[in-house]
């Protein structure tokens, strides 16, 4: 859940990373980007921005208010299981796989 907004985020099989209204139920953005499945999410960025991991070795970072992918980190070459996004403005994130 945002710690921002009444949304929350969900991930997928089909690749995609859709982000729902708390209050509604309505789906109100889907980011597609993903060549396998979404395993993982977390908000980042005081709830701005969304970090995905997939099952295609990616980790991919959102914006949602554009619902743009704004980096892609490509550097597994296995599934990425498990993101750990930074605390702070300035740090990295930190990202195991089973390679």
């Amino acid at each position: 859940m945002s710690p921002v907004d009444k949304v929350v985020a969900s991930s997928s099989a089909d690749g995609t990373v859709k982000v729902w209204s708390v209050t509604t139920g309505a789906c109100l953005k889907t980011m597609e980007g993903h060549d396998g499945s979404v395993l993982k999410l977390a908000f980042v960025c005081s709830g701005m921005q969304l970090l995905s991991t997939g099952s295609d070795g990616l980790l991919k970072l959102w914006t949602i208010k554009t619902s743009v992918c704004v980096n892609t980190f490509d550097h597994h070459t296995d599934k990425v299981s498990r993101a750990y996004p930074p605390r702070c403005s300035g740090e990295r994130a930190f990202s195991p796989a089973l390679e």
